[in-house]
């Protein structure tokens, strides 16, 4: 299976955001799309002449900031799952902070949960931690519910920008999961989008000591093997990350 994570900020870039996810879905290269931070207005992209699911919380409406997962529609779904951490309004934009999840099987019976993430941008770790531990939550009762066996790969921006947390936690894990990292930073200072923080305090800042950030990655079922593979893109302030899973 091939997964592949966006985090789709940069709005300003809308066509070449459409362009990107029209060639994504047309190719069928990917058997599901984690996206995170996504333009409402371009979801017409994704209709039902496509060979996708589009899963999302509809009941929330606005211009920007939403969590889905595109998945294929050769896979059965079984149950959609929604969970909103917080929001966040700043004076042009309103951030969402959730998990949307998807259990499904394939032909085989093999049951998955797939699920798109986009964590607090805060900068102090205990915050991010608890919300981590919502998400561990949140999986491990989705898949006591339905499955314990299934697969669970859990995708997108996780704004875990420092080199220490990568350990931590990777400490707050048990032992059915584990992390995968890229090897490359996903994104880069010079596009860190401006105004984000302190009226562009990390973008200035970054840029002048040329900081590079993983902040996209994967928490996978310990016992999954796969290959991660950073896209080098300008669609967005994040390079799209793609997954694939299985022997």
């Amino acid at each position: 299976m091939k997964i592949l994570t966006l985090n789709c900020q940069r709005a300003h870039h809308k066509e070449s955001l459409i362009e990107f996810l029209s060639y994504v879905i047309e190719s069928n290269e990917y058997d599901a799309v984690f996206l995170q931070e996504l333009p409402q207005d371009i979801l017409p992209i994704v209709n039902d002449d496509n060979e996708y699911h589009y899963v999302s919380d509809r009941t929330i409406t606005g211009p920007n900031g939403r969590v889905a997962v595109i998945l294929r529609k050769d896979y059965e779904i079984l149950k959609t799952d929604h969970c909103l951490f917080e929001r966040q309004k700043t004076e042009d934009k309103e951030y969402f902070f959730e998990l949307i999840s998807v259990l499904f099987r394939d032909k085989d019976l093999k049951k998955y949960i797939f699920s798109s993430l986009h964590m607090p941008a805060y900068l102090h770790i205990y915050r991010r931690i608890r919300h981590l531990k919502k998400v561990f939550w949140r999986i491990g009762e989705l898949k006591k519910e339905n499955n314990e066996d299934a697969v669970v790969v859990v995708g997108g921006d996780w704004n875990s920008i420092f080199p220490y947390e990568k350990y931590i936690l990777s400490y707050s894990l048990s032992n059915h999961f584990k992390f995968e990292f890229p090897k490359q930073p996903t994104v880069f200072a010079g596009r860190i989008e401006p105004g984000l923080f302190w009226n562009n305090f990390v973008k200035k800042t970054s840029s002048l000591v040329k900081l590079d950030f993983i902040v996209d990655f994967f928490l996978l079922s310990s016992n999954v093997k796969c290959n991660i593979q950073v896209i080098e893109s300008d669609v967005s302030d994040h390079n799209p990350v793609s997954l694939t899973i299985g022997d």
